[in-house]
């Protein structure tokens, strides 16, 4: 019990002092020994293991508050990576990152959604497949270099069950991805629903541990993260921020959920292009005009920022889909502001890349018509260009979060990873 109490807090301590490397670019012996309260001796025993197994360098000195020139130290964020996914029918993202979230390499893929062969299965062989693709480009060994994968996609997700409760993604409820994946891949593996890993990356890019805001995705689907206290809220089932099936018409069309009236069914990327699409079948001027300014032979290479180029190039019917898709949004934000109070609300997607400046003002307005003056007043918005950027860097979070934490706050049950486990020498 003595042994196995000492190795405990061994991999207890290594994980500490790896956690402290991933936060600071260099640090020293003495600076480590006092922000994690251990000995000297300690300290050095613990950093000759990590120096030993290739996670941690020596690189230099650096200057002490004594004057004293003290070895530096840095993580060697190269020794080991993570996969991470983002999955948004009909495409995925696939990134490799190193052991500080830096991205070393990527790719988008894109398939046809509709192929009769396309199953969960299938999309799980392709990604392994383009994975170990991905690997060669980065001249990396997908057995030992590769020590984890994240997945993130839109919809309920119950990241602790790695299940999938929404239909947006291949019209399939209940589907344990995580299972599925972990199968495939012979890997760890999470997932996590895609609005919270970009609401975490931005939480943490702002560095303000007591914020409070709501991020906002329009795209495929509608989703929103929320950060109350500097903290991410997922809910009691894991659901916190579906607000795309908040209803705001009691008619309207049929939502993949099965209602109708769902703010989504209004204003996701595909609704918005139906819309367009059927002005275009009723008025066939409007349809040859947008073509000929878009510089397209038809309808269907229409994409959903092809509607912002219009409404930006004055086209009516274009301005009027903008206009009462902003009205829409602010129907469900108004509530947002009142209950939660968020000092800013950042909105992404591709719209908001084209007609932010045509979508604020009308969603402010119309906010300021339905909220408490004092509540809309003190509520900023902002709008985030590199949005899918930043759910990749979030998505990884998830599982570097993971590999980082000391094996003391691992949930029971869990087939949790730490990056002490891939190393030898302990």
């Amino acid at each position: 019990m003595g042994n196995w109490n000492q190795q405990f807090v061994k991999v207890l301590n290594l994980n500490k002092i790896l956690n402290q490397l991933r936060m600071s670019d260099v640090t020293s012996r003495v600076e480590l020994s006092k922000r994690l309260n251990l000995s000297k001796s300690t300290i050095t025993s613990l950093i000759s293991l990590l120096i030993e197994s290739g996670c941690v360098e020596e690189v230099g000195r650096m200057e002490s508050a004594l004057g004293r020139r003290l070895t530096s130290l840095r993580l060697k964020a190269s020794w080991k990576h993570v996969l991470v996914i983002h999955f948004d029918t009909p495409a995925f993202h696939l990134a490799i990152l190193d052991l500080k979230g830096t991205i070393i390499c990527e790719r988008r893929l894109f398939f046809d959604e509709h192929q009769q062969e396309v199953t969960w299965h299938f999309i799980s062989e392709l990604m392994k497949k383009s994975a170990e693709a991905l690997c060669l480009d980065a001249n990396l060994n997908w057995e030992s270099d590769i020590i984890g994968i994240s997945i993130a996609i839109p919809g309920i997700i119950d990241s602790h069950a790695g299940k999938a409760w929404s239909r947006i993604i291949m019209n399939h409820s209940g589907v344990s991805i995580q299972e599925l994946l972990m199968n495939t891949f012979k890997k760890r593996v999470l997932v996590d629903n895609d609005v919270r890993a970009l609401s975490m990356a931005l939480g943490r890019e702002a560095g303000d541990e007591t914020s409070d805001m709501v991020t906002l995705l329009v795209s495929k689907g509608v989703g929103a993260g929320i950060i109350s206290n500097g903290k991410l809220v997922r809910g009691g089932v894991l659901g916190a921020g579906q607000i795309g099936h908040i209803k705001v018409s009691e008619e309207g069309p049929l939502c993949h959920c099965g209602q109708r009236g769902c703010l989504e069914s209004f204003v996701a990327n595909d609704a918005v292009i139906r819309t367009f699409s059927g002005l275009c079948k009723e008025n066939p001027n409007l349809e040859k005009r947008a073509l000929k300014l878009l510089s397209k032979s038809v309808l269907d290479q229409i994409e959903i920022k092809d509607i912002g180029i219009l409404a930006n190039l004055n086209v009516k019917e274009a301005l009027e889909i903008i206009d009462g898709i902003s009205i829409n949004l602010a129907k469900v934000l108004h509530s947002i502001v009142q209950m939660l109070n968020p000092s800013k609300i950042l909105l992404a997607g591709p719209l908001f890349d084209e007609v932010a400046h045509l979508m604020i003002p009308k969603i402010i307005q119309k906010i300021g018509q339905l909220t408490q003056a004092y509540l809309s007043a003190n509520t900023h918005f902002q709008v985030i260009t590199n949005y899918e950027e930043q759910i990749i860097s979030g998505i990884a979070n998830f599982i570097l979060d993971e590999v980082y934490a000391p094996p003391i706050y691992r949930e029971s049950g869990e087939q949790e990873i730490t990056l002490t486990d891939f190393m030898s020498n302990i």
